[in-house]
């Protein structure tokens, strides 16, 4: 699971500073001893960046992670905030990007809707869901809960430690991780939806315990403009009649929109699975099992940096009406 342990260090005052920062007098961000630091080779100067700044800024795709200099995104972001001076939009537009950050979206996911919670069922649900690789302190919980204030995601009362959720991440677009939460059945599958909706081209669903109730979630999901071919490889577990029978049934309807789906099988008991995955032309996410999804279990949806090579799956696997 990815660590998100910045977002509790994240302060308001820095992310503005840390912006102005690289818009001005420095390049790019670059490592010393382990640590960011600013770095301007024009002026030969370094500085530390403020604590969280890095690591959110990468998330929210504010800089580039292979040069680590602004992204058009954050070079327009810069340009409203100290530029034009439009503080409105400027304040909107990282709100928009804390709404999609895997941390906040889980708050909003579990919360939104359910009047007042307390500061320590927010800290239970971080820790919970292992945010950090430690137990989550109740001031960083409050650290959160005042910067989600300041962009108006959440309403915070100091006096009596208690906040509801104001706002949630809208739009089609998947975020980078989705966390599996038991108290939320139907946001669960809905997310899992959202990222088989932005997949294009050829799809795979590579799961060891792959069943059928998954062919509904791709049905639901499945965007058809821009998908050729889908292709699904599971064990043989949760092989049955049924699940052919619904198999041949989607199969010979998604061939009437000119989509190629097929079910390989591998039967081979010594066949190393290396995890779940739902990957695309222009995307990769490794996924937890779909009876996982649907109860809820803990866990989470990821994206990868790297796509997934399908060639070994595809060698050891048999069509599914072979099995």
């Amino acid at each position: 699971m990815s660590n998100h342990e910045y977002i509790l260090r994240l302060a308001d005052k820095d992310i503005r500073s840390a912006l102005y920062d690289l818009g001005t007098m420095f390049d790019c961000v670059s490592t010393v001893d382990g640590l960011p630091v600013f770095r301007s080779s024009r002026l030969q100067i370094e500085k530390a960046v403020p604590d969280g700044v890095f690591e959110f800024f990468l998330s929210a795709n504010l800089i580039d992670r292979t040069s680590f200099c602004l992204t058009p995104d954050g070079k327009a972001l810069f340009e409203l905030m100290y530029i034009h001076q439009d503080i409105s939009n400027a304040n909107e537009a990282l709100k928009q990007r804390l709404l999609h950050n895997p941390v906040v979206n889980l708050v909003g996911q579990v919360f939104y809707g359910r009047g007042k919670q307390s500061v320590e069922q927010l800290r239970t649900l971080l820790n919970y869901h292992s945010v950090a690789n430690r137990e989550i302190e109740y001031r960083e919980v409050i650290s959160l809960l005042t910067l989600l204030n300041k962009y108006s995601v959440v309403v915070y009362d100091k006096k009596n430690k208690l906040f509801s959720v104001k706002d949630v991440a809208c739009g089609e677009a998947p975020i980078h991780q989705y966390y599996i939460d038991p108290t939320t059945p139907f946001s669960n599958v809905y997310n899992l939806r959202k990222v088989i909706r932005a997949c294009r081209g050829s799809i795979f669903w590579i799961d060891k315990h792959f069943r059928k109730e998954g062919l509904e979630t791709l049905l639901d999901g499945l965007p058809f403009e821009g998908v050729s071919s889908i292709t699904i490889i599971s064990g043989s577990d949760n092989v049955t009649q049924s699940a052919k029978s619904d198999y041949a049934a989607l199969r010979n309807e998604l061939s009437a929109r000119l989509i190629s789906l097929s079910w390989r099988v591998i039967t081979d008991n010594g066949f190393k699975w290396h995890d779940r995955w739902l990957l695309a032309d222009n995307l990769c996410y490794n996924i937890p099992p779909v009876l996982a999804i649907i109860r809820g279990q803990r866990a989470d949806i990821l994206r990868t940096k790297i796509a997934l090579d399908p060639t070994p799956f595809l060698e050891a696997s048999t069509p599914i009406d072979e099995v």
